[in-house]
This record gives C-alpha cells, sequence and structure tokens, in this order.
C-alpha cells in the first residue's frame, strides 16, 4: 500500500509540474531563443590579402552568385558561389588601372542592372574623373562602362540606383567639391542622359550622404545621413525629376539617432534602423509613412539581443532581417529577425569568434531563401568570412 501511495503522489507532482514546462511563456522563451542553421561559406585565409573589411556587405547577381566589394588598402572584387566551395571564393581583379598608371578604388559596392553587376570608382579614367565600371556574372569580366570628363563636370561619390528600366540614377560632386548633382547613366547607350544639380540646402540636410541611395517604391530617391550639420540623422527625399529635394524627417535625439543601413519599403511606410536611441542607446527598429508622418518606434535593442543595428533586409516572405554589429550572448553580434505585424523582435544568432563575428554590410538572399552576409573578422585565418542562415 505504501508503495502505491508513494506512485500516486508522483503522478500528481508530474502533473502539477508538467503545465508549468510547457507554459506559454517558456514556450516563448524557447522561441525566442532558437538558432537558425548557420553555416559559413567561404572564410578568408590568413596569407589571403582578401578580408571581410567592407562596409558595402553582398550583392548577388541574377544567376545567384554572390559578389562584393572589398576595401583593404587596395579594393578587390571577390566572389563566391552558393555551393560554399572555398576554391571558388577568390580575387577577381584588384584595383583598376588606366591609361597613365592611375589606379583608383573601387570600394562603394555594387548594383544589379538588368543581368549586370555596376559600381562607380571615384578616381580614375583617362581624365582622372571616375568611373561606372559592370560585370558580367558568369564570365567575370569587368568593363569600364563610362569614364566621367570635365565635360561633365561629374564626379561619383555614391553608388547608383537602378530606375528598374534603363538607367542608373548617381550622385556626384563637381570638382571643387562646392556643389552636389545627379546624374542619370543609360546603361544601353552607355551616355550620361541627364545633369541636374541638388536643390535645397544640402548643408542643412547633410552635404554628404551617410546612407546609401536608394529608389522607394514611389520610384523617389531617398537618403539617410547621419552627419547632417550636428543634427541626430535626417532622411531625405528627392522627386522622380530629380528636381526637389525634401527634408522628409528630422530625428528626435531623445529618441533616436544615426540612422544607419538600407531602408525597407513595404505596404506604405518606410522601416528603419538607427545605432542610437531606445531606454539603453543600443539602437533600435522604427517605421514611418512614405509622406514623413507618424514615425513610430517598433522596437529597441539592449546590448544582450544586440547593439549598434547596421543591416535591415525584407526577405521575400516579407519578414524583415537584419544584423546587429555587437552585442547579444557573446558581444561579437547577432543575426535577428522582425515581424511587423506583431512586433515580435527574435535573435536567431549570436556570433562568436569560433565561428566568426562582428556581422557588416548588406544581406541578400538566394533563390532558396538563404540569406547571406559578410563577417567582419573571425573565421578561419581571422580575417572575415561569409555566412549563409537558412530559415
Amino acid at each position: 500500500m505504501k508503495k502505491i501511495n508513494n506512485f500516486l503522489i508522483l503522478i500528481l507532482a508530474v502533473a502539477i509540474v508538467s503545465p508549468s514546462c510547457n507554459s506559454p511563456t517558456n514556450e516563448k522563451e524557447h522561441e525566442n531563443k532558437r538558432e537558425a542553421s548557420f553555416k559559413i561559406i567561404s572564410a578568408f585565409g590568413k596569407n589571403s590579402k582578401l578580408s571581410g573589411m567592407t562596409d558595402n556587405g553582398l550583392s548577388i547577381s541574377a544567376d545567384g552568385r554572390l559578389f562584393c566589394v572589398i576595401n583593404e588598402t587596395d579594393a578587390f572584387l571577390w566572389t563566391a558561389l552558393q555551393n560554399g566551395d572555398d576554391a571558388k571564393s577568390r580575387k577577381l581583379h584588384g584595383s583598376i588601372t588606366y591609361p597613365g598608371n592611375i589606379t583608383v578604388s573601387m570600394a562603394r559596392g555594387l548594383t544589379l542592372a538588368n543581368h549586370k553587376l555596376y559600381g562607380v570608382t571615384e578616381n580614375g579614367g583617362d581624365n582622372g574623373g571616375g568611373t561606372i565600371y559592370s560585370i558580367e556574372s558568369k564570365t567575370q569580366a569587368v568593363e569600364i562602362a563610362c569614364e566621367f570628363t570635365n565635360k561633365e563636370n561629374l564626379k561619383p561619390i555614391s553608388l547608383p540606383v537602378f530606375d528598374g528600366d534603363s538607367s542608373l540614377i548617381g550622385l556626384s560632386e563637381n570638382e571643387k567639391k562646392q556643389k552636389l548633382f545627379w546624374y542619370v547613366y543609360n546603361i544601353y547607350s552607355k551616355k550620361i542622359t541627364k545633369k541636374t544639380e541638388c536643390t535645397g540646402d544640402w548643408f542643412s540636410f547633410g552635404y554628404f550622404p551617410n546612407g546609401c541611395v536608394q529608389m522607394g517604391s514611389d520610384k523617389c530617391i531617398y537618403i539617410t545621413d547621419v552627419f547632417a550639420s550636428g543634427k541626430p540623422g535626417t532622411i531625405l527625399r528627392i522627386d522622380k525629376n530629380l528636381e526637389k529635394t525634401t527634408l522628409l524627417y528630422e530625428m528626435d535625439a531623445k529618441v533616436a539617432g544615426e540612422p544607419d543601413g538600407d531602408l525597407v519599403f513595404m505596404n506604405g511606410k518606410i522601416y528603419g534602423l538607427t545605432s542610437g536611441g531606445g531606454p539603453t542607446d543600443d539602437g533600435l527598429i522604427y517605421s514611418i509613412n512614405m509622406d514623413g508622418t507618424g514615425f513610430e518606434v517598433l522596437a529597441t535593442f539592449n546590448g544582450d539581443d544586440g547593439h549598434l543595428p547596421t543591416c535591415l533586409f525584407r526577405s521575400s516572405t516579407g519578414m524583415l532581417y537584419g544584423t546587429c554589429y555587437s552585442g547579444g550572448e557573446y558581444n561579437r553580434g547577432c543575426f535577428f529577425e522582425f515581424n511587423t505585424k506583431d512586433k515580435n523582435l527574435k535573435i536567431l544568432k549570436h556570433f562568436k569568434d569560433s565561428e566568426g563575428s562582428y556581422p557588416n554590410g548588406r544581406i541578400v538572399e538566394g533563390k532558396d531563401g538563404s540569406l547571406f552576409g559578410f563577417l567582419r573578422h573571425g573565421g578561419k585565418g581571422e580575417k572575415g568570412a561569409v555566412y549563409r542562415i537558412k530559415l
């Protein structure tokens, strides 16, 4: 009888404890701690001249090859195929040398336009005024598509955006750095078809954009700027004709500051990151209406779940993903997922030195839905690595 009573007591204890183990709170904690499938697909070795020191991150071609521009003393073009074969991760070109042995840097990233990737150099060319160059993905051949001359009086200072049709739109300055201009380059005629001086008080807006020049869902140009004459950060909008610059939003230093990374345009709103702001000043995710109204803080970071968010990306599923440069469990950065519907922030990966650390630059998506990004340090050879996340 004593054994039976003890058995009944044990069953009763299990029945009481079990619900708490499967409580919604614990399930939520478990869900937030889950990690996505993670793999280093290419690491930069100790003897390689290549490293992950890039602020631009990855670009992906139409046939699925990964490309980036790496800036370390000289700039290199590098590619890694998505099968993770390190033998196919190699230097394609060093800095381009032009007539007269003028060597220039190609460190502003790449833009996909139809079936080619395009980039710019600030110097070089026959007149030393900079170039637009293209890369053919399959052959990996580099072609100088346009050389800026004294006639244009332009010097490219930003990675151009593709208008979805036939042209690249970029920001440039004149030789004396006194004025800013928009230029339109037709990828088929290989000519500059338009040059428009930037209007508005650019010294108040922010003379040099910190963020990338981006094309919004409304076909207007958007720029984020950290260094806007001492302001905590601004978002600028340039109309379709490139003739009007509007200060769309100025950050409130008490709420958020230093907008960083690409903007995401979705459902009539703009989503973005600031590297400062929030209760612990570790950064935040925000949204704002396309007309500049309705600024809202959607989520904040607290160090344990990330510090210095620097990348935001919309996947084909509509979910937002991104990285924090530092913070997280090992203080080496993390990879997060953000659901705009329920405003739920999940950390899917905490980076650590044994794998690779400090994620930097853009995230891109492969055809199978995998996401790829750069780690600035760590990895085999301790010079950074390229990773793949499968969700």
